[in-house]
């Protein structure tokens, strides 16, 4: 019954919601229109989607994993993303007024550990970004042990502007008010202010600029003080 009422709601608001197998999971969205959100529980159990009012987009999330949360914030925009999660215990935030571009992948497949995601308020991300937390596969000495394990958390800080065709590996964190360039792979912590290029993302510039959506007053105002 409660995806049947969502479902309803959806049209309402000129937009499509498909959830299948919900059973022992739940999904609790808000206010939204002119979207299309599709969320498939493969028979696995206690993940929760809650998505809040002012969402705007095409979305599609893959759950294989258990106890798993996807929490969207306020007022986010993902123009075509999709989202799989295989492991376990684990949670993806993404914060208010994100706007995502079209052809996005967001991975939390790490075979062994659950390190979570977390995309804070009005961070700027173009098209064909790809974030994981994860190697693939797994990768062992001499001895037969695993030595790509201890994952840790990615962290994308607010009001990050990150360029089209850039790829965020694990265990990354991007200070707030940085910039990565377009085609740049992130392997490493890139700190407040800075802006990243290259392969791997190297910093060619800190501390003495901001960026901005929009060019007018209101807008580069709350962008500095979203920097610094």
């Amino acid at each position: 019954m409660n995806s049947f009422i969502k479902f309803i709601q959806s049209l309402f608001f000129s937009s499509i919601v498909f959830i299948s197998k919900l059973k022992n999971n739940t999904v609790t969205i808000g206010k939204h229109k002119k979207s299309f959100i599709k969320i498939r529980f493969k028979g696995n159990k206690n993940n929760q989607v809650k998505i809040e009012d002012g969402f705007k987009g095409k979305l599609t999330i893959n759950f294989s994993g258990h106890n798993n949360k996807v929490i969207i914030q306020k007022n986010v925009t993902l123009s075509g993303s999709k989202i799989n999660i295989t492991q376990n215990n684990s949670q993806l935030i993404i914060g208010n007024d994100v706007t995502v571009g079209h052809s996005n992948k967001i991975s939390m497949n790490d075979y062994i550990g659950s390190p979570d995601i977390e995309i804070r308020d009005d961070c700027m991300i173009s098209s064909n970004v790809e974030i994981r937390t994860y190697d693939s596969h797994p990768i062992y000495n001499l001895n037969d042990e695993i030595i790509n394990t201890n994952n840790q958390n990615i962290i994308i800080n607010q009001h990050v502007w990150i360029g089209q065709d850039v790829k965020i590996m694990k265990n990354v964190t991007i200070g707030q008010g940085s910039i990565i360039g377009a085609g740049s792979i992130v392997t490493k912590i890139i700190p407040n202010n800075s802006i990243a290029v290259g392969i791997p993302a190297t910093i060619v510039r800190k501390n003495d600029f901001y960026w901005s959506r929009e060019p007018e007053e209101k807008y580069t105002k709350q962008a500095k003080e979203l920097s610094y």
